[in-house]
């Protein structure tokens, strides 16, 4: 009887070609390319059935029994399967181009590769479904079941998969850029070298997932619990992670540059110094992290500055200023602690900061003799009876009362103090302050080495050239001060200093020895030209320099011949 069987035709009924369907599949017999377009099959019994090849195009199976079903290479092509039970079918191949699959059992039935641009999948149960490699551009997927799906290689770009439950799924390698995952379950996940770039995880899951080598550069962490198995070496470039919960995570390997780390949660989260090196990461930066309860390990190859800045060794003293500071009044501190204990010493600002009226600034170093001896220095130097006359008659920043914490005294410049106060005392007497010279560097057409060394030209560069105004460069015998003074003037912007010691096969070995991307063009300058010393290069450089900037050649000549003269000594 099976092979008297007829073929479905143009004339036959929806209801027809049902029956003749069921004829087929009872005795097992095959339907591959017969056309049973538009059958009305709903709530049909089909389980187990063989449709492999079957055309079912705008076919109605809702509610239909297609558990354990083989339909491989089937065209169901705007078919209606909302409500079925396609439980551990085999779709591969399948073609379900605007079909419904709503509210669809589709657990444990095997999708690979499929090109999954249906209608509605919204509510449908995709537990434990094998979606390798599969198309599902654009679908909503928000709310569904995707407990332990494998989505590997999946390509779920425009995807809406908010709230969704992918607890303990495979997406290996998928494409989930740009996607919305807000709420979405993501536990245990197995995510390592996803593409999560700018996707939106507000609030998500992440509990025990694993994000090794996944891209998360711009993605939205705001509020996220970072308690994953592994994110070692993951891209976390510019993403945002504001007042997510990143305790007990190891981000060994990572990359934070530009990331947003503003109240994120920093108890027991490991660093290492391969992340501290992609992330560009400063002495401040650790600093801040060390207090927010972070911790560091694998010390063995850390810089000695940026050791010292975590490792909690160092004395320290807190010095409290009734009055504001300014950033010009910084540069002048850190000319103190170089010119008065050499280019050598540990002694650094850990902390320069505003509290209402009141700056505080905080030293630390290994030894508290070198800290006293720079507060014993202001005390001989600065604090008595005529200077502190002189200072408050000029209206000088550094005429200012302070209160020293622990009996101590700070010093607020250089061994080259008195001639600074010189030149100051004849700027006051001719009419001349601080506040007007920057007034008239307002004025001044300054040209500087680059269009972005322009456009970063703010209060800080001003500042820092009412300083060369006012004490120029001339106060120090010190070739290696000099130097560091000549990098700051003539390349006033981190980036154009890097660049300079980027252009030579020789000089490439610096990077490592200089501060990260946020440290400020002042300190780069001051580490450069240490380590160009160590290093050897400094002809090499400053060689560089003079083609770089022509108009400055007599000026980089005179610091040339200060070091070879030092070379010499």
């Amino acid at each position: 009887m099976a092979d008297e069987l007829p073929k479905p035709h143009v004339g036959m009924t929806p209801e027809d070609k049902c029956l003749l369907l069921l004829e087929y599949v009872r005795p097992g017999k095959s339907v591959a390319g017969l056309d049973f377009s538009r059958a009305n099959l709903k709530r049909a019994p089909l389980p187990g059935a063989n449709l492999s090849g079957t055309v079912l195009c705008w076919a109605n199976l809702r509610g239909a029994n297609l558990s354990e079903a083989n339909l491989s290479g089937a065209n169901l092509s705007g078919a209606n399967l909302s409500g079925g039970n396609l439980r551990g079918a085999d779709l591969r191949g399948a073609d379900l181009t605007e079909a419904n699959l709503s509210e669809a059992d589709l657990s444990e039935a095997d999708l690979t590769g499929v090109k999954l641009r249906v209608r509605s999948i919204r509510g449908a149960n995709l537990e434990r479904t094998n979606l390798s490699g599969a198309d599902l551009g654009g679908a909503d997927l928000g709310g569904a079941n995707l407990t332990e799906a494998n989505l590997s290689e999946a390509d779920l770009g425009g995807v809406n998969l908010g709230g969704a439950n992918l607890g303990g799924a495979n997406l290996r390698g998928a494409n989930l850029r740009g996607v919305n995952l807000t709420e979405a379950n993501f536990s245990e996940a197995d995510l390592g070298g996803a593409d999560l770039g700018g996707a939106d995880l507000t609030s998500a899951n992440l509990r025990g997932a694993f994000l090794e080598e996944a891209d998360l550069s711009s993605a939205d962490l705001t509020g996220v619990k970072l308690r994953v198995r592994s994110i070692r070496g993951a891209n976390l470039e510019r993403t945002n992670l504001s007042e997510a919960d990143l305790g007990g995570v190891n981000l060994g390997g990572t990359s934070l540059v530009g990331a947003d780390v503003s109240n994120a949660k920093l108890t027991g989260t490991t660093v290492n110094l391969d992340t501290v090196r992609r992330s560009h990461l400063d002495a401040d930066t650790l600093r801040d992290w060390k207090r927010r309860g972070a911790r560091f390990v694998d010390f063995q190859d850390w810089p000695t500055h940026l050791l010292r800045a975590i490792s909690g060794y160092h004395q320290g003293l807190t010095l409290f200023f009734n009055t504001r500071l300014t950033r010009f009044d910084r540069f002048l501190v850190d000319g103190v602690i170089v010119g008065l204990l050499g280019r050598d010493t540990d002694v650094e600002v850990a902390e320069f900061r505003q509290e209402g009226e009141r700056t505080i600034v905080r030293l630390t170093g290994e030894h508290q003799a070198d800290l006293e001896l720079v507060a014993d220095a202001l005390w001989h130097r600065v604090w008595d009876e005529a200077t502190r006359a002189q200072r408050i008659e000029n209206n000088s920043p550094i005429g200012q009362q302070i209160n020293v914490a622990g009996n101590a005294a700070f010093a607020l410049a250089a061994p080259q103090l008195d001639e600074i106060t010189k030149r100051l005392a004849a700027l006051q007497a001719m009419g001349g302050s601080l506040d007007v010279l920057r007034v008239q560097l307002d004025r001044m057409e300054l040209r500087l080495p680059s269009e972005e060394a322009n456009a970063m030209l703010d209060e800080e560069a001003k500042g820092r050239q009412a300083l060369e105004l006012v004490a120029s460069w001339d106060l120090s015998d010190d070739a290696e001060v000099a130097l560091a003074r000549l990098l700051e003037r003539l390349l006033p912007t981190a980036t154009d200093l890097r660049r300079l010691l980027s252009l030579g096969v020789s000089t490439t070995a610096l990077a490592p020895l200089l501060p990260g991307g946020t440290a400020s063009p002042a300190q780069l300058a001051w580490a450069a030209a240490r380590a160009m010393s160590k290093a050897g290069v400094v002809e090499e450089v400053l060689g560089r320099l003079k083609g770089e900037v022509p108009g400055r050649v007599e000026e980089i000549e005179e610091v040339l011949e200060r070091w070879r003269a030092c070379e010499k000594g």
